[in-house]
């Protein structure tokens, strides 16, 4: 019997082993579908939307930390008082989640270091461009030292359009705000998610995914990045420090500094770097890097 009792428990012990190696643990998640305001550093308030991880309204969308091979479980609330839909870009197709109720997604991530974008797929653009699209990332080392840049445009008169129920003429985007993770420069400095701030030789990660209309060519002064990872495929392996990035794409990069200081990130479109073409603003931020 003792024989049986000690097989018995070894298997199960190599099937907990498996099932970890082939899933890894499970996460559970819950995120929010809410409605407010963005504020800019000219005190110019426009409506918003995004997803967040309590029923507050903040303007940086919920970034989903995972780690390789890892479980999923995801429950997704509407607090508007319109439907909504959720979809995970190239992942899950999309779900509809009518007002005060939600939806449950489990998915199983692969080993491989790289990011996804969530969002509102409903009248696309105009909800993933009010700010509904989020980041699911997936990354192996806490010794990395881990940033997440999520890229944003908008036109003020759009945005108070669209929030008044009025339909805008998407041939005529003007945009006349830039944001990182909801924020322009300089309300982002104390976005500790995105304002790099590192050691010399640290391996830094900074994941970045472009949930605006438009193209962005994010550069690196000081510094050369590696592309670990990127939709473009194009781009991976690729080594230098300035990197375009189209609509709905997402990129993972790889900086390990070799000298302290402090050194301007920024947009190569100049436009994007201003608010209402107040320069310097908008998609722009300085890393620091300590001894």
């Amino acid at each position: 019997m003792r024989k049986i009792y000690i097989a018995f428990c070894a298997a199960v012990v190599c099937n907990i082993l498996f099932y970890n190696t082939l899933f890894g643990n499970t996460v559970n998640k819950t995120i929010y579908i809410n409605r407010g305001k963005l504020e800019t550093f000219l005190k110019i308030s426009i409506p918003y939307l995004a997803f967040n991880d309590s029923k507050d309204f903040v303007v940086n969308s919920s970034i989903i930390n995972l780690q390789p091979s890892q479980k999923l479980v995801l429950k997704v609330i509407n607090n508007d008082t319109v439907a909504h839909q959720f979809a995970i870009k190239d992942i899950d197709g999309k779900a509809t989640i009518n007002p005060k109720d939600s939806i449950i997604r489990t998915i199983v991530f692969g080993d491989e270091l790289k990011n996804y974008i969530f969002f509102d797929p409903s009248m696309f653009p105009t909800n993933v461009y009010m700010g509904l699209g989020g980041m699911i990332c997936i990354s192996k080392s806490k010794n990395n030292k881990n940033f997440f840049w999520n890229l944003k445009e908008h036109q003020l008169e759009f945005n108070n359009a669209i929030g008044r129920g009025k339909g805008v003429d998407w041939t005529n985007f003007n945009p006349d705000l830039f944001t990182i993770n909801g924020f322009t420069f300089p309300f982002n400095i104390d976005d500790t998610s995105a304002n790099v701030i590192a050691n010399i030789h640290d391996t830094i990660h900074i994941y970045i995914a472009n949930t605006g209309l438009g193209i962005h060519a994010i550069h690196f002064h000081g510094f050369h990045c590696r592309v670990i990872w990127a939709s473009n495929a194009r781009l991976i392996d690729t080594s230098k420090d300035s990197f375009p990035i189209k609509s709905m794409e997402t990129m993972l990069l790889e900086m390990i500094p070799d000298k302290i200081g402090e050194y301007t990130v920024h947009d190569h479109n100049l436009i994007a770097t201003t608010t209402l073409l107040r320069h310097p603003s908008g998609m722009m931020q300085i890393m620091k890097i300590l001894p």
